[in-house]
């Protein structure tokens, strides 16, 4: 595998070694990469910031964000960043007359008009963007009704394909990206280390983000503010979590106002965080062929019990003993019928 550099307009060189490379991809977020090399004289001018990073094995690049000199004696530096699909968070969601927040239609609906309007043809030219967008068959048709507004748009769209259960990945085109919103799929692949799937593993459960109870308030000042509630539990099993909700705007959703608040509450609900991490077997499951991220498969743990949960995160780490794979498995989406 070799790792190409671009400079948005073509491709300016190519890192023919490195120390250690951590290629992380999210199903439903922007992934993430850390690149470890010892800096040489025809390197120097490739690792700067804004430049892109390709994998020649995959249609796949990461920005480089960050550059950190490690040691100044060896002339090592570690260089992260994120994948190219995060250049849209330099852009803002923000609202005009000529574009309310008011977003209706479907998911893909939804989301292509927010990167159109932010990103793809929008009224200022200065804020166009080199994306494409290209939703893959499958996706969800119920109508949905939001509002969006005063956050960064890269954002919007991942908390949006999280609400709505499907998955979201950049590609890269030779200075264009293509954001591509998919279907989670099921996957029949087992990780159990009895079948000697899974090399190492862990599970980390927390009650801290847990929210089970919302109460949403929305425009207005107190007596007269439209408030909402959605979720439910008692005693010690509720968790309330206040919902400032105030940029949803009544005359937007007319009678339906209730339930757009509604609507933002039940997003905002949130289970018991319930991560499974494991690194797999090295000469067991090929990653990308037996199994790949946005999918979802059982997992059998060391401590006797079984679940499915969807592949979150993949991250391929790179260095001196070849490649290692750690996977982080989180709860299945509750809002996709599978």
């Amino acid at each position: 595998m070799e790792l190409y550099v671009h400079n948005w307009k073509e491709r300016i060189g190519i890192i023919p070694n490195y120390q250690v490379l951590q290629w992380t991809r999210r199903a439903q977020d922007f992934g993430a990469f850390c690149l470890r090399v010892k800096v040489t004289d025809e390197l120097a001018p490739l690792l700067r910031e804004g430049h892109v990073i390709e994998r020649s094995d995959c249609d796949e690049a990461m920005l480089i964000e960050d550059i950190r000199w490690v040691d100044a004696a060896t002339q090592t530096c570690a260089c992260s960043g994120r994948s190219v699909g995060a250049i849209l968070n330099r852009r803002a969601v923000w609202v005009t007359t000529a574009q309310p927040p008011l977003l209706t239609g479907n998911v893909r609906t939804v989301m292509q008009t927010l990167l159109n309007r932010h990103a793809i043809n929008p009224s200022d030219p200065a804020r166009r963007l080199p994306i494409i967008f290209e939703p893959a068959a499958g996706l969800p048709t119920q109508s949905l009704q939001t509002s969006i507004s005063w956050r960064p748009l890269g954002e919007a769209v991942a908390q949006l394909c999280r609400e709505r259960g499907i998955g979201l990945r950049s590609i890269w085109r030779d200075g264009t990206v293509a954001i591509q919103p998919y279907p989670l799929t099921r996957n029949p692949v087992v990780f159990s280390k009895n079948w000697g799937t899974i090399a190492v593993q862990e599970r980390f459960l927390s009650t801290r983000s847990n929210t089970t109870f919302a109460l949403v308030a929305g425009e207005g000042e107190f007596p007269n503010r439209q408030v909402a509630t959605v979720g439910g539990g008692a005693g010690l099993a509720r968790f309330e979590r206040y919902i400032n909700a105030s940029d949803l705007l009544q005359a937007d959703f007319g009678t339906g106002y209730i339930a757009a608040l509604r609507d933002r509450g039940q997003a905002a609900l949130l289970q018991a965080q319930d991560e499974f991490c494991c690194e797999v077997a090295r000469d067991s499951l090929a990653y990308r062929q037996d199994y790949d991220v946005g999918q979802i498969a059982s997992i059998t743990t060391a401590w006797g019990t079984q679940f499915d949960r969807l592949i979150a995160e993949a991250t391929e780490t790179f260095d001196q003993d070849g490649l290692a794979v750690d996977v982080t498995f989180t709860p299945t989406p509750l809002t996709t019928d599978y």
